[in-house]
């Protein structure tokens, strides 16, 4: 498969790398980070089970980034997205390092929320 079979969104090198869960099934890095949000918590390892067979994936405590890339997948895309970005979890937010132009803003990055959204409490009267 191009695409997770999640969110139908073609691998990349970056939010959507392909990672492999250890059932041998690839979902892309954002829904597996997503799917992983959404755990119970506290808890000290988090395991997530497959969205298809149900079998579970010892999540690393650097969290979903850390999980295995499927190197399989990742030849198989365009040259220019072949070289994995280095991605990290923030609380729940997922960052990557965005190339800038500008040398004066090395640490530029961009972050994307996969914490389950809940709905605004009522406003107290």
């Amino acid at each position: 498969p191009i695409e997770c079979s999640i969110c139908f969104n073609t691998y990349d090198n970056s939010f959507k790398t392909p990672k492999l869960l250890r059932c041998s099934h690839v979902f892309c890095l954002e829904c597996v980070a997503r799917l992983t949000s959404a755990l119970p918590q506290p808890r000290v390892e988090d395991q997530l089970p497959c969205p298809l067979c149900r079998q579970l994936t010892e999540i690393p405590l650097e969290g979903p980034p850390a999980l295995q890339t499927s190197q399989e997948l990742l030849s198989t895309l365009p040259p220019e997205y072949q070289r994995e970005k280095v991605l990290w979890m923030e609380g729940s937010k997922l960052c990557c390092r965005q190339s800038s132009q500008d040398p004066e803003d090395p640490d530029a990055c961009i972050c994307l929320d996969v914490a389950m959204s809940k709905p605004n409490p009522p406003a107290t009267p």
